[in-house]
């Protein structure tokens, strides 16, 4: 069972329902962090996989829907 799905991400922000990324606000807000704390993850290499488009002073970081959803699963500890 998925706890997060493609659906569920595009019920949730439905001006991004037609594109195959989120941006940081969002992306942090269905892991549940603060975008800051994403911010500071995506500089340490660390958190969900990116993409980082336009090198430079105006770059953009865009989270990939699956990839959030992937990385929740490989985080998600399973208790008894």
């Amino acid at each position: 069972m998925k706890l997060v799905t493609i659906d569920y991400i595009n019920d949730a922000f439905p001006k991004s329902a037609k594109s195959f990324n989120l941006k940081i606000k969002e992306a942090a807000i269905i892991i549940g962090v603060h975008e800051n704390t994403l911010r500071s993850w995506s500089g340490k290499a660390i958190g969900p996989e990116y993409i980082k488009v336009n090198n430079g002073r105006k770059s953009r970081v865009l989270y990939p829907k699956e990839c959030l959803i992937n990385w929740i699963e490989e985080n998600t500890v399973k208790t008894m």
